[in-house]
C-alpha cells in the first residue's frame, strides 16, 4: 500500500475518534470536572444531541454529544435550549439532570 495512503487513512481514523469522543470529555482522572456555582451537570439522552451556535432550533451546528455524555450546562434555560459553553448551546429537552445535581 503507498505511503500516501496510510497517511489519509490513519486522518480519517483520528477525525473519527475525535468525533466519537467528543461527548465525553473527562479531567485527568477520568472524572467529569465539577459544574460552576450557575451550572449543573446533565446527560443526554438522545442518540446524538446537536450542538449549535446559538439558543435556536436552526442555528448552526458546531458539535454533537452522545448519548449518555455527561455535560455542565447552565442552570437557566433559554428559549429551549441550555448553554454549554461560548456560542455553545443544546436542547433542553435532550438532556437530564444527573442524581444529586442541582439545575435549578
Amino acid at each position: 500500500m503507498p505511503k500516501r495512503t496510510v497517511i489519509i487513512v490513519g486522518l480519517l481514523a483520528a477525525v473519527v475518534l475525535i468525533y466519537l469522543f467528543n461527548g465525553t470529555k473527562s479531567n485527568a482522572n477520568g472524572s467529569t470536572p465539577a459544574p460552576a456555582a450557575n451550572q449543573c451537570q446533565v446527560a443526554v439522552t438522545a442518540d446524538v444531541l446537536n450542538i449549535r451556535k446559538a439558543a435556536d432550533p436552526k442555528a448552526e451546528v458546531v458539535g454533537k454529544y452522545k448519548q449518555g455524555a455527561k455535560v455542565n450546562v447552565d442552570k437557566k434555560v433559554t428559549n429551549g435550549f441550555r448553554q454549554v459553553g461560548q456560542d455553545r448551546w443544546v436542547a433542553a429537552q435532550f438532556v437530564k439532570p444527573v442524581s444529586g445535581s442541582n439545575c435549578g
